[in-house]
């Protein structure tokens, strides 16, 4: 009988982890330094409201959640290392592209194409954390892998504040080869090349992990018939949990993409300062959103409750249902921030919470294409649609950017109950999965 890796060797696990959890930090710094830039892209470019959600989302997660499935393809027939690998370097060669773009068709296909090389990270990471840790420890780990959003996202606000801040104080930039650029495209030009390069060096120093396929594990469960027949064969449960978790995704990716815009725009908040407190906001609270909730759910699991991973997203769809439309209606910047705390808080926890609910209910050599058509879906819903929702209510609800807060409050209302209530739904028929997958 093979045994984890984490039982005989819990600190190269943990760094394996951390290693991944590394990529995942520089995938987001590379992904959402976009959402500080929207007002001097904006400014720059002469973009609308709508353009830029469509850089925030649909240019980014169409390919990005589309080309995840034949990746994951490959991640559960080869080695999921190489493709990580492969992966940080596209997307950072991209993000170095976006500097150079001039118009918008420029900067949406760099887009689409950092959306390419990041796919390859959470079906492959996914799977190989699965292979190192048991059952019952694995939302913990999810958790850490998954706090590279956050990390990520805190760190892009934080650094990428301060150098527009200090590149709007320097008359020009003039860069060998690129020559003259603007303070917002010397931004992706700096998180696109030196972040790629040392985390393409960490990824040397791990290893493949061993697959543990199971006792009935066959070859031919790596065909796409067989993972579409075991999702078919479950296909209620798979749309109400996959369309709940999708909608909790819209409302992180939306409120990430546009709360910037908000500050700039309600308080007039200058960048530098700016990024420095939503960074340690996103760093803080919502690391220790994504460390209680997959804290949370490992304890109910363990205590026997197969529901515990579902429970545990109620609470989150729930908590957003409240959170989300009360923030940006506080009556003063101060109680803006923390109440966006409060909601990053609550954000966080579902993020490991929900790949461990994936891998809980799928055999081992699927879970890589199981996870890709669940990212799928996520995606194309959460990053694609959320930015942009919000956009439409701002420019044709309300008809003006400075109603921005109105429009994310209104996004909040409507999206929570329905996430909740799709949780709801698919409750028993998870717990079913579940226990039959552990008996």
């Amino acid at each position: 009988m093979s045994h984890y890796v984490s039982e005989t060797r819990p600190v190269y696990a943990w760094y394996v982890v951390t290693v991944l959890m590394l990529a995942n930090t520089v995938s987001f710094v590379d992904r959402q330094i976009l959402n500080l830039l929207v007002e001097p892209i904006k400014a720059d470019l002469g973009f609308t409201d709508v353009q830029i959600s469509a850089l925030q989302g649909i240019a980014f997660a169409l390919f990005y959640a589309t080309m995840g499935i034949p990746i994951a393809r490959l991640a559960d027939l080869s080695s999921r290392k190489l493709i990580i690998s492969l992966g940080v370097a596209c997307w950072s060669i991209a993000t170095a592209a976006c500097g150079l773009a001039k118009t918008f068709t420029g900067l949406f296909t760099a887009r689409m194409l950092v959306g390419v090389g990041e796919s390859s990270l959470s079906p492959a990471a996914y799977s190989m954390v699965a292979d190192l840790f048991p059952k019952n420890r694995m939302a913990k780990p999810m958790g850490v892998f998954g706090a590279g959003i956050f990390v990520g996202g805190g760190l892009a606000y934080m650094v990428g504040g301060k150098v527009v801040e200090w590149a709007y104080s320097i008359d020009n930039i003039s860069l060998p080869v690129f020559g003259q650029v603007a303070p917002w495209a010397f931004c992706f030009l700096l998180v696109g090349g030196p972040l790629g390069l040392m985390m393409l060096v960490l990824l040397a120093t791990i290893k493949e992990p061993e697959r543990h396929l199971g006792h009935d594990a066959r070859q031919d469960d790596l065909s796409i018939k067989a993972v579409l027949t075991f999702i078919r064969s479950r296909l209620l449960m798979f749309v109400l949990l996959f369309s709940g978790l999708a909608l909790i995704a819209m409302m992180v990716y939306g409120i990430h993409a546009w709360t910037p815009a908000f500050f700039m725009r309600e308080f007039d908040t200058g960048i530098g300062a700016l990024g420095v407190k939503l960074g340690g906001i996103l760093l803080v609270c919502g690391g220790a959103g994504v460390y209680c909730g997959g804290w949370f759910a490992d304890r109910l699991y363990s205590r026997g409750r197969n529901d515990a991973h579902i429970l545990t997203m109620m609470a989150v769809a729930a908590g957003l249902c409240v959170s989300i439309p009360l923030y940006p209606l506080m009556p003063s910047e101060a109680l803006v921030y923390v109440a966006f705390g409060v909601v990053q808080f609550i954000a966080g926890a579902p993020v490991g919470v929900a790949a461990a609910s994936i891998q809980l209910i799928t055999p081992n050599r699927m879970r890589g294409q199981v996870t890709a058509f669940y990212l799928l879906i996520v995606n194309l819903v959460g990053a694609g649609l959320g930015p942009m929702i919000i956009a439409f209510f701002t420019d044709y609800v309300f008809m003006s950017e400075q109603k921005l807060g109105l429009s994310l409050a209104l996004f909040g209302a409507v999206f929570g109950p329905l996430a909740l209530l799709l949780l709801w739904s698919c409750r028993k028929m998870y717990a079913a999965e579940v226990a039959q997958a552990s008996a």
